[in-house]
Formats: structure tokens, sequence, C-alpha cells
């Protein structure tokens, strides 16, 4: 099956570590997956933010209700992996984002990205598969 996520929120002054996107303080890029190179990773996390726009309306919208800043994080968690039994797993990049504020984790979600990086797909944890960035989008809004 698709990679597990385990989170775990830890309170710390250090500022994250990672690559900011350049003029964007609150967007961090994470490169996890040391099976990929780094620049391979910083194209799989830059679609991702160009296929979903709204994330980083989503990470604003959150700033009012958390009471403070927010920071988008981007993490490249694994590449295709031509060994793996799963499908998905041999020919997707499995990126995680979240939502971060001063108190913790906001919110969490999964995309999956072709290693070809032609399309971009999010998880579905309710149906427990993936699904279109529209759909996806129009299920945020509920």
């Amino acid at each position: 099956m698709w990679p597990a996520l385990f989170l775990v929120a830890v309170a710390c002054t250090a500022e994250p570590k990672g690559d900011f996107v350049s003029g964007e303080p609150d967007v961090l890029l994470h490169h996890i997956d040391k099976g990929v190179d780094a620049a391979a990773a910083e194209k799989v996390l830059r679609r991702v933010l160009a296929a979903v726009p709204q994330l980083k309306q989503m990470r604003a919208a959150q700033e009012k209700p958390s009471g403070g800043r927010v920071r988008l994080n981007l993490s490249l968690q694994s590449g295709p992996d031509p060994q793996a039994v799963d499908a998905l797993e041999r020919s997707h990049y499995f990126v995680y984002v979240n939502l971060q504020g001063s108190s913790g984790l906001l919110k969490t979600y999964t995309f999956v990205v072709a290693k070809d990086l032609n399309e971009v797909k999010a998880f579905d944890e309710d149906g427990d598969s993936v699904i279109s960035i529209p759909k996806w989008l129009s299920k945020q809004e509920r």
C-alpha cells in the first residue's frame, strides 16, 4: 500500500530545515527521500505548487483563525520505486504538504506526482484513493 504518514509535532524555537521558496518566507521545500537528487526533488515540489496554487491561499486563510504566522511545508517523501509492488509507488513521487502554525500542525495533505511530472493528483483519505486536483479542491471547500 502507499507510504504511511506519521507526523510528530514538536515545539522548538529553531527555524525549520529546508529551502525557502525564493521571495516567499512562508513556503518551505523539504527534500526527504535522499534517493532523489536535489534538483529533481525541487522540480517535483515546485510542480505541486504550480498545479495547486490554492495551497498558498489556504495557508493565508489559516493565519487569522490560528492567530499568527502559518507556514506551508512541502516534503518529498518518496520517489518512484521500480521494485515496489504497488503500481502507484512504481510510477509516482509522494509529496506531503502541511500547514503549520505556532500551535502546531493545522492541516496535512498528500499529493502524488507522475514521474514525468505531467500529472499531479491528490490522495483522498476518505476514499483511500487518488483523485483529480479539481475534485480534491471541491472536497476542501465543504
